[in-house]
């Protein structure tokens, strides 16, 4: 039977429902039924048991594909977590047990670049003991701390050019105000004013 066969009868209706993602027991529900007598019509009805089996995979389909739906859409309220309990459910989980815990990720040992700095020993040496490792890691350390010492007075004469422009981007804003409002014959502040500069005792201006 074609997943569109028997649009109108009994085997169409069921597919219908699937597609919608109901599972065996809301579509007994909807069509009348209970378990039993679905199971029974799907014994005397071979066409209707073909039906329930591919009900199966509609209902899982419609199911897994929500969150990619909801990705495509750009739905950023997708209740993931939700769906993550009601899939886990329908596995026959506990949807209120804990995950398992993801599997132990491998210990490796990283070869770090020196940056040009001059080592005694390379850390991927496999002759070197204890004592040695914990050295390196000391003048890691030291150097390391260094360099964030050096990035933070950067950062602290960064900030203070910016509260500079800051300042002025402030009073060049008063100054622009007052320009606007001021009447042609008000003598400008002080604070207007470059050093030396006087106003015009004509207009106002500088």
């Amino acid at each position: 039977m074609a997943d569109g066969e028997g649009g109108d009868g009994l085997e169409g209706r069921v597919l219908a429902l699937a597609r919608g993602g109901m599972g065996r027991v809301e579509i007994a529900a909807v069509l009348g039924l209970t378990e039993d007598e679905l199971a029974a019509l799907e014994a005397e009805q071979p066409g209707f048991a073909v039906a329930m089996r591919r009900a199966e995979v509609l209902e899982q389909a419609w199911w897994e594909g929500l969150p990619r739906e909801a990705l495509a859409g750009g739905h950023r309220r997708f209740n993931l977590a939700g769906w993550l309990g009601v899939m886990r459910w329908r596995r026959g989980e506990d949807p209120g047990a804990p995950a398992a815990p993801p599997p132990a990720k491998p210990k490796v040992r990283y070869d770090i670049p020196d940056n040009g700095r001059e080592r005694g020993r390379a850390l991927h040496d496999s002759y070197y003991n204890d004592r040695d490792e914990a050295w390196w890691r000391d003048e890691e350390i030291r150097e390391t701390d260094a360099d964030v010492r050096r990035a933070e007075e950067a950062l602290r004469h960064t900030l203070g050019h910016v509260r500079d422009e800051e300042r002025g981007l402030a009073e060049l804003r008063a100054k622009l105000t007052w320009l606007r409002e001021a009447p042609l014959d008000a003598e400008a502040p002080e604070e207007f004013l470059a050093d030396g500069e006087e106003t015009d005792d004509d207009d106002g201006w500088k």
